[in-house]
């Protein structure tokens, strides 16, 4: 949804399902939630949740749970209407995808949001006629083909995982029993875990998209159209395109960062900025210098200074191909520093150059380049040279950040040394147990300016580091510590940038605050240390987890 709390929100889950996804909006505090779906089963469930909320004392909004279809126009009437409304994989399987959209429209107030979870055309890969064809005879088929098709189903997920996996085992061995067992283990820790990342155990989520029927998908420009014809209209803000594409609409007159829609593989990209507000077009003169809490800044600073950017564009002197393109790139050709709202703006590009995407205007060229970041550069009005030159000609369009915790390999952690046996893996072995005796914990020999690293693997922004501390004693030995970022397989911290600027201290915190230390950070490089400077002790680090900024969409 784009916003960091649901606080004094009414959020609408149609289709809840088994009532998770309200939990989380009542997480998120939610002052309102309603919950709808047209399964009495799913009803149930989620009744029942809302019962044990109630009853362990965690239910202090309003809950409402209804039974209905999103296709019954005098149930959604009756409905209250939702600041936040959203739809994950439900509405393509109610055989009438344009009457369940247009009916979920009806439920967003007049300055909500809404979110569909939709299957895309784009990613689709050609075959969903085939898959439309066979979910029909499947729903006919008796229950023993059913289950034989789901088999073969789980057999496709394990293929490349377990069958084709390189082994130790001789071709006897892997014939016989030892073949078995290795063939065994595998299995069992991708049934164990795959609810973990799926939401449901793996034989459920077989049936359920084997078994699901009716099902229509649409492509990111029709449901573009079809909202926007709506009455009254609405715009597509966001698409983020995965297994299932994820839309984020809103009413037409609301001010929004910018659309893009496209296809993963680079064949087909639209960038349609809708309305870029002045905030989110800075100039790079304003990246000389940016405030220590200004993250999205440190970033884009960070992407400048961290690589050569590359030509996007290319073309005659003042016309370029993959331009900015529509009403709006005409004007802000004629006048570069207006500082008006730009709307019906789009960059085309990543294909083949196209005529009708050209935008040229006499003495007046426009032109960008991208970074891996996802920073966009852009010159309206003709430039030329490095823009890290040339600063006054370019400004930035900035990319939409979101945070996510990287998987630190445990080969990647190193330390100064190790005392007892209690390696730097254990660091990021993901268990976060603050008791040393548990064997989650590290710890170095007594000496002078120890220190912990990990490689990233990839060179990110760090947005956070957060350090579990030990929590059954003496976890005043890891104040004052440090936390640096250097550039991947840098030998010492000192070549590297220190998060915050300064030693982290534990005077004056209470032990929960001491166990559980998050060290803002802000800074682009590949290597995370943690120093203890200046001084003679043990560093002991219970896990380390390292949360970085993604660009939702390049």
């Amino acid at each position: 949804f784009g916003i960091g709390s649901f606080a004094g929100k009414t959020f609408v889950d149609v289709g809840c399902g088994s009532g998770l996804i309200s939990v989380a909006a009542l997480l998120l505090n939610a002052r309102r939630v309603i919950s709808v779906d047209s399964q009495a089963s799913s009803v149930r469930t989620t009744e029942r949740l809302r019962e044990v909320w109630r009853r362990v004392g965690l239910l202090n909004a309003e809950w409402i749970v209804r039974q209905g279809s999103i296709l019954d126009i005098d149930f959604v009437s009756n409905l209250p209407k939702g600041d936040l409304v959203y739809s994950y994989g439900v509405l393509f399987t109610t055989g009438d995808f344009r009457g369940a959209m247009r009916n979920i429209a009806r439920l967003v107030k007049e300055e909500g949001i809404l979110f569909l979870g939709l299957h895309s055309t784009e990613m689709d890969n050609g075959h969903r006629h085939r898959w439309l064809e066979y979910k029909r005879e499947y729903n006919r088929a008796p229950r023993w083909r059913k289950e034989q098709d789901v088999l073969i189903w789980l057999m496709a997920q394990l293929r490349d995982r377990c069958l084709a996996a390189p082994s130790q085992l001789t071709p006897a061995d892997r014939a016989e029993f030892p073949g078995f067992q290795e063939l065994s283990r595998c299995a069992d820790v991708f049934f164990t875990t795959y609810a973990s990342g799926r939401g449901m155990d793996a034989i459920t989520d077989a049936r359920d998209w084997l078994g699901g029927y009716p099902y229509e998908w649409i492509t990111a420009e029709e449901v573009v159209e079809f909202f926007g014809r709506l009455d009254p209209p609405m715009q597509v803000v966001k698409v983020r395109h995965d297994a299932i594409a994820g839309y984020r609409i809103v009413p037409a007159g609301m001010t929004v960062a910018y659309f893009h829609a496209g296809r993963p593989d680079g064949h087909w990209w639209t960038h349609r900025l809708v309305a870029i507000s002045p905030e989110d077009v800075r100039s790079l003169r304003q990246l000389r210098t940016c405030e220590p809490d200004d993250g999205v800044c440190l970033a884009l600073r960070a992407a400048m200074e961290g690589e050569e950017p590359r030509e996007a564009v290319s073309g005659g002197e003042e016309c370029f191909a993959y331009l900015l393109s529509g009403p709006a790139a005409k004007g802000a050709a004629l006048d570069p520093g207006a500082s008006t709202l730009l709307r019906g703006l789009s960059i085309n590009g990543w294909g083949a150059a196209s005529a009708d995407r050209l935008f040229c205007h006499p003495g007046a060229g426009a032109r960008y380049r991208l970074f891996s970041s996802g920073l966009l550069l852009f010159s309206v009005g003709g430039s030329s040279g490095d823009p890290r030159t040339s600063v006054e000609r370019y400004s930035l369009l900035q990319p939409s950040f979101y945070d996510v915790q990287l998987r630190l390999e445990p080969g990647a952690a190193a330390q100064s040394s190790t005392d007892g046996g209690a390696v730097a893996a254990l660091a990021v072995d993901g268990r976060v147990s603050g008791n040393f005796q548990d064997g989650s914990c590290t710890m170095t020999e007594l000496e002078r300016e120890p220190w912990w690293s990990v490689e990233l693997g990839v060179e990110s922004t760090v947005k956070s580091v957060l350090i579990h501390n030990r929590g059954d004693c003496c976890s005043e030995q890891l104040f004052p510590f440090s936390v640096w970022l250097t550039a991947p397989g840098a030998e010492s911290h000192t070549t590297g940038i220190m998060c915050g600027g300064e030693l982290v201290h534990g005077q004056g915190m209470d032990d929960q605050v001491k166990y559980i230390q998050n060290v803002g950070c802000g800074i682009r490089g590949g290597k995370v240390w943690i120093v203890l400077e200046g001084r003679v002790s043990r560093l002991t680090l219970c896990e380390v987890q390292i949360v970085v900024m993604r660009v939702v969409e390049r």
